[in-house]
């Protein structure tokens, strides 16, 4: 009976270094950071359903391109595939890693897409138009430290940014509304709006080209700089917020 116990106590404890083991090395992994191999791969992903929206994260570098096809291809240093998800979710395509990365060669995802409504990039990640994007209503938001660069022909768009990220803004739209908070900015001198809202706070900036009309709100240390003459002017500030022309 004692040398079954002894036999059990011993299995317990096998179990609970493996454990023990297995959680140490997956908080440093989450920590740290898995370094790249070097070697880089590229793989076709096989998406299920399709989507108008691509969200980005994870400190990944993202391309989107309209064309007349879905298509999504990794190119990562090939240890890193198996921890790049590209997952479909209510009409969205979203990108992540399920660990930090550390001194990758790659980590690329290129995605192909018909229909663009709305694009988002957090956590570090980078995100990037290839073409220009052509919508009827249009979604774009940074946040965490992330970074935007797209150009766009659209009737309607809504860029918001936060959180010490960037956001750039290129082309033409009809109306543009604009939202920048938290350190972070939006630059849209090069998107020709013939009417936009501007709102920033809390030592965000943004900058915008207007035509027609400008409603424009700083507060908190955020500023908003436009260019163009626009007919009409609308702008309110306060606790060390500026609206100025440029």
């Amino acid at each position: 009976m004692i040398k079954i116990i002894v036999q059990v106590t011993k299995l317990i404890i096998g179990a609970i270094v493996v454990l023990l083991f297995g959680s140490c090395s997956f908080v440093q992994n989450s920590v740290t950071g898995i370094p790249g191999s070097g070697n880089v791969t590229t793989q076709d992903r096989n998406i299920n359903g399709g989507f108008t929206y691509v969200s980005s994260g994870s400190g990944l570098e993202v391309t989107v391109e309209q064309a007349d096809t879905f298509s999504v291809i990794v190119e990562a240093d090939d240890n890193l595939h198996n921890h790049i998800t590209t997952e479909v979710k209510n009409n969205e395509l979203s990108i992540r890693c399920d660990v930090n990365i550390r001194n990758a060669k790659r980590k690329k995802v290129m995605v192909k897409m018909p229909v663009i409504d709305g694009l988002s990039s957090s956590s570090g990640s980078s995100l990037k138009g290839i073409t220009t994007v052509k919508s009827d209503n249009l979604n774009l938001s940074s946040s965490s430290g992330s970074s935007m660069d797209v150009s766009i022909q659209a009737a309607n768009v809504i860029c918001e940014s936060s959180s010490g990220s960037h956001l750039t803004v290129k082309g033409a739209a009809k109306k543009a509304e604009t939202s920048s908070s938290s350190g972070s900015s939006i630059d849209a001198t090069e998107l020709s709006a013939e009417f936009a809202t501007a709102d920033a706070s809390s030592g965000a900036s943004i900058r915008i080209t207007v035509k027609e009309s400008l409603d424009a709100e700083a507060s908190s240390g955020g500023s908003v700089v436009y260019n163009g003459n626009p007919a009409r002017i609308d702008k309110e500030t306060s606790s060390g917020g500026s609206v100025s022309r440029n």
